[in-house]
C-alpha cells in the first residue's frame, strides 16, 4: 500500500477537538437558555449598516474578517434581515479550514440569538447536495462541473462542521442520521465518480472524527484523543460513514482497473501503428495523453482513499504478452468501449480507413473510367467543359506524338505509325511499373488513394490484368500490405470491377487447393484447424437468421394494447376494448392468459393498471381472474425454489402485482399474510429461519427476500393499519425480526428500505434486542394463534372480511377517465345455463342411484324390529328438591328380562364424567341454535334477492348504493362475490 497520509500530532488533534467541543457546548446550551430578545432592542437596526453587514458576508467569510464581522454582529439588530443573512452565508464558498471555522463561529453567535437560524441555514445548504451539471456540452460543461464540485466541496465541509458543533443533529430514526445520509446521497450511486474529489477531501479532513478507532489509530495513537472525539461523533455514526466510504472505494478501485486496461490497449495500438506506419496519428496521441492524465489523477485519489480507509491498494496488472496466431471473430463479440461505439472497428481511424472510400469520379474524368456521357433532359449528349478540355489536350498530345515529319514520304509514315503505337504502349507500361514499385511502400491511406487515381489515367484491359497479378503476388511476409491492397481494389471496383473479380476468383482457387492438400496429406491437427478457421473467416457458412415469430392479427393487437398503449388516462378505454374481443375464441383467450400470466413483461409502472383490468374483467369472466391469481402465486413460489439472480426483476414484478390485486379486492388478506410468511420461511428447516441452520436457497448475506417483503407491504400494507389486521401485521413484524437475526448485517441501502417500510406502517413498533427474547415472543404469538383458531367463529371471520373490504375501499383508486353508461349491469356470461345443466345432471344421477338402492332392498331379508315402548319417568318435585347445587342427576336405564327400569343417580358436579357430559350437551345446544340462525339468515337473503331491483353502477363499475361488495379469494381457487 502506498502511504500518502501523515500522522496527526496529538497536540493538533486535541486543539481541533477542543475548539469544536467549545462551540458544541454553546449551541447545546442555546437550546435551553436562549438570548433574551429584549436585550437586543437597543441595537442599531438601520438599513445602511445591516446592508453593509450583508455585503461583507456575500463578499466571503474569512478568518481575517472574523473580528470585524463579530463586532458588527454584536452591534446590529438583524431580525428583519435574518433570511437574507442566512442565504448569504449559504452561498459563501470557503477556501481554507480557518475560513470554515470562522463561519462556524459566526453561525454559533447567530444561533444563540435566533432560534430559527439553524433550520433556515440547513435548508439553504442542503439544496446544494446532490446537484448536478446541466445539459451544457464542451468547455462550458467542464467549467460548470468544476464550479459545482468546488461549491459542493465547500458545502460538505460546512455541513460537517455544523454537525460537529451541534447546530445540525441526527434524527430519531436510522435513516435520519445527518452526515451518513449526506454521504449516502453523494457516493452511493456515483458510478461515474463525479464526486471523487469530495470523498478525498472528506477523508483527509474528517477521518479523525468519522472513522472507527481501528482506522483512526493509524492517524493518532493517543487514547485521550480517541476518547474525546466520541463526544463529537457517536460510534454508530462512525461505523456508518466508514461503511459508505468503503463501498465507494470498491467502485473507485474497479474504475481504476478498468481505466488501466484501456490505457494499456491504447498504448499497444500506438506501438503497432508506429511499427506498421512509422508514425502515430495526432488523434491517438492526444487521446493517450488525455487518458494518461485522467488515469494519474484517479490513481492518486485511489491511493489517498486506500491510505485513510486503511484498505489495500489494488495491484495494476502488467501488459499481456502478445501471442502469434490466428484470431477468429464473427463480429458478435464486442469487448471494449470503442467497439461498442463503432461496431466492429477498433477506433474511428480504422473505421474511416475501411468505410471512407474515395470516389474516382471526383478526381478523374468520367470518360477515362469507362462511364457513359452525361445526358441532358432531351437526350442530347453533353460532356462537362473541364473534362472536354482535358480530353482535347490529351488527344492533341497523342496526335503530335504520332504525327510524321513533313519531309518523310507516305511509305515512311505508314511504317512509322505502328512504331508510335508501340511507344504509347511502352509509356503506359513504364507508368504501370512505376506504380507497381510504389505499391510495396504505400503504407498509408493517402498514398494508396493517389495510386488509384494515377492508375485510372492508364486504365485499359492489359493494365487491369497486370494490376490483379501484381496484387496477387504479394509476399507472404508482407501481411501489413493486405489492408492497403484491399482499399485499392475497393476504390477501383465501382469503375473497374474485373480487377476485384479476378483477385477474388484466384484467392478462392488457392483456398480450394489448400483444402485438397489438407485432405490428401496427413497434416497436423493444429495446422488443419488453422486452415479451417481461415476458410471460415474468408467464406463463412450461410447462417439463417432466427425466424421471426409469426403472430396472428389478434395477438399483435392485444400485445400492442397491453405493452405499448396501456396508460393511466386510457385504462378505461383499454378495458372496453378487452371486453369487446371474442372470449370464446381459444387463440384470444390463450393470448390474454399469456399477457396477464407473464406480468413481468409489462411496464413496472403499469402493474396497478393491470390489476385494475383483471379486477374488472373478473366480474364478467370469474374463471379468468382465478387463473391469473393462481399464476401469480405460482410464479412467486417458483422464484423461491430457483432463487436465480437473473429472475429478480421478474420476482419483484410478481410480488408487486400481488399487492395490487389485493388493493383491487382480488385476493383475501389471508393470501397476503400467507405469502409474507412463505417468503421468510420457505426452504428453512421446520419453517423457522435460524442462524445456525444453513439454507441453500437463502444465504445469510442474501437480502432479496426482505426486499420482496418490503415491496409487498409498501404496495398493500396501508390496508393493515387498523383492526384485527393491524395486530396480525405486528405479529408478522416480530417474526420478521427473527428472520433478520438469521442474517448478516444489512447493507445500508437495504436497511434504509426496510426502515422506511417499517416507519410508514408500524412507526411505534420497537426492535427486539436479543434473539432469545425474539424467540419467546414468536412462541407466544404462535400459542395465541392456535388458541384463536380453536375458538374462532364465523362472526369473527365476517368481521375480518369487513375490515379487509373497508380498508381496501378507503385506499383503492380506480383508474377512470371516461364515464360509463348508467344502465351498465354486471352479467356473468353463460353462468346460469351451466349451473342449470349441472343441477339437472346431478338430479338425474341421484334419482338413478335411489332407484338402484330401492331395487336392491326389495330382495333383502327383513329383520324383526324391536318396537318396545321407551319407558318414561315423570319428574318428581321431591327428586328435584333433593338434588343439591353441587350435584348432577343422571337417569340410568336397566333391563331384566323384558322389564325395564330407570334409576336416578347423583354425581358430583366437579367430576370429569359430569363436566364432559354437560360440555357436550351445551355444545350440541349451541350448534343447533347456530344452524337455526344460519337457515333463517339464508331464507332472509333469498327473499331480499328475489325482491331486489337491478342496481345502477357508477363510472368505476361500483354500485351507487350504500351496500359494499367484496371479492373473496381462498387457496382452493374459488372466488365469489357477496353484497
Amino acid at each position: 500500500m502506498t502511504e500518502v497520509k501523515e500522522s496527526i500530532s496529538t497536540e493538533d488533534a486535541l486543539d481541533q477537538i477542543n475548539i469544536r467541543l467549545k462551540f458544541k457546548k454553546e449551541n447545546v446550551s442555546a437550546k435551553t437558555v436562549r438570548a433574551d430578545p429584549s436585550s437586543f432592542a437597543k441595537l442599531d437596526g438601520s438599513i445602511k449598516k445591516n446592508t453593509s453587514f450583508i455585503k461583507k458576508i456575500k463578499a466571503g467569510i474569512t478568518a481575517a474578517q472574523l473580528s470585524s464581522l463579530k463586532k458588527d454582529l454584536l452591534s446590529l439588530k438583524m431580525e428583519k434581515y435574518l433570511e437574507e443573512i442566512v442565504a448569504s452565508i449559504a452561498d459563501s464558498t470557503f477556501k481554507t479550514s480557518n475560513d470554515v471555522l470562522a463561519a462556524v463561529e459566526i453561525c454559533t453567535m447567530m444561533n444563540y440569538r435566533f432560534q430559527e437560524f439553524g433550520k433556515l441555514l440547513l435548508s439553504n445548504l442542503l439544496k446544494y447536495v446532490g446537484s448536478s451539471y446541466s445539459g451544457i456540452n464542451g468547455d462550458g460543461r467542464e467549467k460548470e462541473e468544476q464550479q459545482r464540485v468546488l461549491k459542493l466541496r465547500s458545502t460538505l465541509r460546512f455541513l460537517t462542521e455544523l454537525y460537529l458543533v451541534g447546530i445540525a443533529e441526527d434524527g430519531l430514526k436510522a435513516r435520519d442520521e445527518f452526515v451518513p445520509a449526506i454521504l449516502f446521497q453523494l457516493f452511493a450511486k456515483d458510478k461515474s465518480l463525479q464526486n471523487l474529489n469530495l470523498a478525498v477531501t472528506f477523508v483527509k479532513v474528517y477521518a479523525l472524527y468519522f472513522f472507527p478507532d481501528s482506522v483512526v489509530g493509524q492517524l493518532v495513537s493517543d487514547e485521550a484523543v480517541l476518547d474525546l472525539r466520541k463526544q463529537l461523533v457517536p460510534s454508530n455514526i462512525q461505523e456508518d460513514c466508514y461503511k459508505i466510504l468503503s463501498n465507494y472505494y470498491d467502485t473507485v478501485k474497479a474504475e481504476l482497473l478498468k481505466e488501466h486496461k484501456k490505457l494499456q490497449k491504447i498504448d499497444k495500438w500506438n506501438q503497432d501503428s508506429f511499427i506498421a506506419r512509422g508514425e502515430i496519428s495526432e488523434g491517438r496521441q492526444e487521446e493517450y495523453e488525455k487518458r494518461f492524465k485522467s488515469f494519474e489523477k484517479l490513481r492518486t485519489s485511489t491511493q489517498t482513499l486506500s491510505s485513510f480507509l486503511n484498505l489495500e491498494m489494488p495491484e495494476l496488472p502488467t501488459e499481456e504478452v502478445t501471442r502469434m496466431g490466428i484470431t477468429i471473430s464473427d463480429g458478435r463479440a464486442i469487448k471494449d468501449e470503442s467497439a461498442i461505439n463503432n461496431g466492429i472497428w477498433e477506433d474511428e481511424e480504422t473505421k474511416s480507413f475501411y468505410e471512407g472510400i474515395i470516389d474516382l469520379a471526383n478526381q478523374v474524368p468520367t470518360i477515362l473510367l469507362g462511364q457513359k456521357q452525361v445526358k441532358q433532359e432531351f437526350g442530347e449528349s453533353v460532356v462537362p467543359e473541364e473534362e472536354k478540355a482535358m480530353v482535347t489536350d490529351l488527344e492533341n498530345k497523342e496526335i503530335k506524338e504520332m504525327e510524321p515529319e513533313k519531309e518523310e514520304v507516305e511509305e515512311e509514315v505508314e511504317t512509322q505509325e505502328p512504331e508510335d503505337n508501340l511507344e504509347k504502349l511502352g509509356s503506359n507500361q513504364a507508368v504501370f511499373v512505376s506504380l507497381a514499385n510504389r505499391l510495396a511502400n504505400a503504407l498509408n491511406k493517402d498514398a494508396i488513394d493517389q495510386i488509384a487515381v494515377e492508375f485510372a489515367f492508364i486504365n485499359n484491359k492489359g493494365t487491369r490484368k497486370q494490376l490483379a497479378q501484381t496484387l496477387l503476388g504479394v509476399s507472404r511476409q508482407r501481411l501489413d500490405l493486405l489492408p492497403y491492397y484491399s482499399r485499392l481494389i475497393a476504390t477501383l471496383n465501382p469503375y473497374m470491377p474485373d480487377i476485384g473479380t479476378m483477385v477474388v476468383e484466384e484467392v478462392f482457387l488457392r483456398l480450394e487447393i489448400i483444402l485438397r492438400k489438407k485432405s490428401a496429406l496427413n497434416m497436423d491437427t493444429k495446422y488443419s484447424f488453422m486452415i479451417d478457421n481461415a476458410i471460415y473467416v474468408c467464406n463463412p457458412p450461410d447462417i439463417q437468421a432466427a425466424p421471426k415469430k409469426v403472430r396472428e392479427p389478434i395477438e399483435l393487437f392485444l400485445r400492442k394494447l397491453i405493452y405499448k398503449d396501456l396508460s393511466r388516462p386510457n385504462a378505461r378505454a383499454t378495458l372496453k376494448l378487452l371486453r369487446k374481443v371474442n372470449w370464446e375464441d381459444e387463440l384470444t383467450k390463450k393470448t390474454l392468459q399469456k399477457l396477464f400470466f407473464k406480468i413481468w413483461k409489462v411496464k413496472y409502472s403499469n402493474l396497478n393498471l393491470m390489476a385494475f383490468l383483471i379486477a374488472e374483467l373478473s366480474r364478467f369472466y370469474p374463471s379468468f381472474g382465478v387463473s391469473v391469481v393462481d399464476s401469480c402465486l405460482e410464479q412467486i413460489r417458483i422464484g423461491l425454489e430457483l432463487n436465480l439472480f437473473k429472475q429478480n426483476q421478474r420476482r419483484l414484478a410478481c410480488i408487486k402485482f400481488l399487492g395490487e390485486l389485493y388493493n383491487y379486492r382480488m385476493v383475501h388478506s389471508h393470501v397476503i399474510f400467507d405469502t409474507l410468511y412463505l417468503l421468510l420461511r420457505f426452504g428453512h428447516e421446520n419453517g423457522i429461519p435460524m442462524r445456525n441452520n444453513n439454507c441453500p436457497i437463502d444465504a445469510p448475506n442474501d437480502f432479496f427476500r426482505l426486499r420482496l417483503v418490503c415491496t409487498l407491504l409498501d404496495t398493500c400494507g396501508h390496508c393493515f393499519r387498523k383492526g384485527h389486521l393491524a395486530r396480525k401485521l405486528d405479529d408478522f413484524y416480530v417474526f420478521m425480526q427473527l428472520y433478520l437475526f438469521s442474517k448478516d448485517k444489512m447493507p445500508i441501502d437495504t436497511e434504509f428500505f426496510f426502515m422506511e417500510t417499517k416507519d410508514s406502517l408500524c412507526p411505534k413498533l420497537e426492535f427486539i434486542p436479543t434473539l432469545e427474547e425474539c424467540v419467546n415472543q414468536v412462541n407466544a404469538i404462535a400459542r395465541s394463534q392456535m388458541q384463536e383458531q380453536d375458538s374462532a367463529s364465523e362472526d369473527e371471520e365476517e368481521m375480518e372480511d369487513q375490515e379487509d373490504l373497508q380498508d381496501v375501499e378507503d385506499t383503492a383508486e380506480p383508474e377512470q377517465t371516461e364515464e360509463t353508461n348508467d344502465d351498465e349491469v354486471v352479467v356473468h356470461m353463460a353462468q346460469h345455463q351451466e349451473e342449470e345443466e349441472e343441477d339437472q345432471n346431478f338430479e338425474r344421477e341421484f334419482n338413478k342411484l335411489m332407484q338402484e338402492y330401492n331395487d336392491s332392498r326389495r330382495t333383502d331379508r327383513k329383520t324383526a324390529v324391536f318396537d318396545a315402548p321407551i319407558p318414561t319417568r315423570r319428574n318428581n318435585p321431591e327428586d328435584d328438591a333433593s338434588v343439591s347445587s353441587n350435584q348432577v342427576s343422571f337417569s340410568i336405564l336397566t333391563k331384566k328380562g323384558n322389564k325395564q327400569q330407570v334409576f336416578l343417580a347423583l354425581i358430583k358436579a366437579d367430576s370429569s364424567f359430569a363436566i364432559r357430559t354437560l360440555s357436550k350437551q351445551q355444545a350440541e345446544q349451541e350448534e343447533r341454535v347456530r344452524l337455526k340462525q344460519l337457515v333463517l339468515n339464508y331464507e332472509e337473503r333469498e327473499r331480499q334477492d328475489s325482491n331486489k331491483p337491478v342496481e345502477p353502477l357508477d363510472a368505476s363499475g361500483r354500485s351507487m348504493r350504500k351496500g359494499k361488495s367484496k371479492v373473496l379469494w381462498s387457496n382452493s381457487s374459488s372466488m365469489h362475490r357477496e353484497s
